[in-house]
C-alpha cells in the first residue's frame, strides 16, 4: 500500500476487501448472463416462422346466391380449428343453415357439421362454403375475413374486399 501525506499526517490508502470484490464480480456476471440470455431467447423467437395459411375467396353467387366459397391454396401448419371465416358487420352460418348464426365459424365447423372430428391440419385444395344467416342480410357489400387464431395469437390471414352485386 502506498502512503500519502495529507495535511501533515500520514494516511494509508485502503483497497476494497477481497470478499466484497468477489461478491461484486459474481453479481455483475449473473446480471450480464441474464441480459444475454434474455436477448438470445428474444432473437430465437423472432426467427420462428409464423403459422400461416394462404386462402382464396371465390364469389360464387352467380351459381349459389348469397354463398361464398373459400379455397386453401397453401396450409402451412394450420389446424382446421385455428382458421375462422367471417363477414364484417354481420353474423354467418354454415351454408345449409346450421349451426348458426355466429360471429365467425371455424373451418372445422363449416366442413364437419354434426361430427366434431379431431383437429386436423388444413391441406391445399380444402374448400369451405358459408353465408349470412338465412341469406339475410345478403353478402352484397360485405367484406369476407379469414382469421388465424390459435388461442394465443390472432391475425387476419385474408381480407376480401366488399362483395358487389353479381
Amino acid at each position: 500500500m502506498k502512503s500519502h501525506r495529507v495535511g501533515g499526517t500520514q494516511k494509508k490508502a485502503k483497497a476494497v476487501s477481497p470478499v466484497i470484490g468477489v461478491i461484486l464480480m459474481v453479481a455483475i456476471t449473473v446480471i450480464l448472463a441474464a441480459v444475454i440470455g434474455t436477448t438470445v431467447v428474444e432473437l430465437s423467437d423472432q426467427n420462428e416462422p409464423a403459422e400461416r395459411a394462404v386462402v382464396d375467396v371465390v364469389d360464387v353467387r352467380d351459381k349459389s346466391p348469397n354463398e361464398v366459397q373459400v379455397n386453401v391454396i397453401t396450409a402451412g401448419n394450420v389446424r382446421n380449428d385455428e382458421l375462422f371465416l367471417a363477414f364484417k358487420g354481420t353474423r354467418i352460418q354454415h351454408e345449409d343453415g346450421s349451426p348458426g348464426p355466429a360471429d365467425r365459424l371455424s373451418w372445422r365447423e363449416l366442413n364437419n357439421y354434426g361430427t366434431p372430428p379431431p383437429s386436423q391440419r388444413l391441406s391445399a385444395g380444402d374448400t369451405a362454403w358459408f353465408e349470412p344467416p338465412n341469406s339475410n342480410p345478403s353478402v352484397e357489400g360485405r367484406e369476407v375475413v379469414v382469421i388465424y387464431d390459435n388461442g394465443d395469437t390472432e391475425s387476419v390471414v385474408y381480407e376480401f374486399g366488399s362483395l358487389s352485386e353479381p
